[in-house]
């Protein structure tokens, strides 16, 4: 015990004290973390995946079709043709923007839902960590929900390089934050904390 310094305990209780939330003490870990997206992310491809069966059923048949084109082709003995780069974009890029922008909505929804009705997504609830406003305990308000959820989908917009420069730094902020916090989390005052 040093004289003049506050020990981790009582900080503890002072930060509890001044936030009246009593389950903010503990530590979220990287392996927590690394859980939490596994199970969220199972969850919202399962849900993603019926959605978006018809666009990359196309790419798949494209590819197909493609193939066995030039399998003929060359069973035929010519020299078989392929697509140049700019044909192939062409023919695939609307099913993939389709898949990716109704990854995006679903990921939206999913936690804008769960964190509005529950405070956590299922990943979160399964291992006790749930989503709050930084100054107070309680639900999140819808305005703190989809702020924190606008800056994630910044991040994630298929397609434009720059964005995933955000989408990286939103994930990293954490690393050299002193609260531990990503960039959505910063912005939106939202706190993720332990609740039980």
């Amino acid at each position: 015990h040093q004289a003049g310094r506050l020990q981790p305990a009582t900080v503890t209780r002072l930060h509890r004290l001044s936030t009246g939330d009593d389950t903010a003490s503990g530590e979220i870990g990287a392996d927590d973390q690394h859980i939490v997206r596994i199970v969220d992310w199972l969850l919202m491809t399962a849900i993603t995946i019926p959605l978006v069966y018809d666009p990359l059923s196309r790419v798949g048949t494209y590819f197909v079709d493609l193939f066995e084109e030039m399998d003929r082709q060359a069973r035929q003995g010519q020299t078989p043709v392929q697509p140049t780069p700019t044909e192939m974009a062409a023919a695939i890029q609307g099913p993939l923007l389709t898949v990716a922008l109704v990854a995006l909505a679903v990921g939206l929804l999913y936690e804008s839902i769960f964190l509005l009705l529950k405070g956590a997504t299922p990943g979160k609830l399964l291992l006790g960590i749930g989503v709050r406003l930084r100054e107070r305990p309680g639900r999140l308000p819808l305005g703190a929900v989809l702020l924190r959820q606008v800056i994630w989908a910044i991040g994630n917009i298929p397609g434009l390089s720059f964005m995933g420069l955000v989408g990286l730094l939103d994930a990293l902020w954490p690393l050299w934050d002193d609260k531990r916090q990503a960039l959505h989390d910063k912005l939106a005052k939202t706190q993720v904390v332990r609740t039980r």
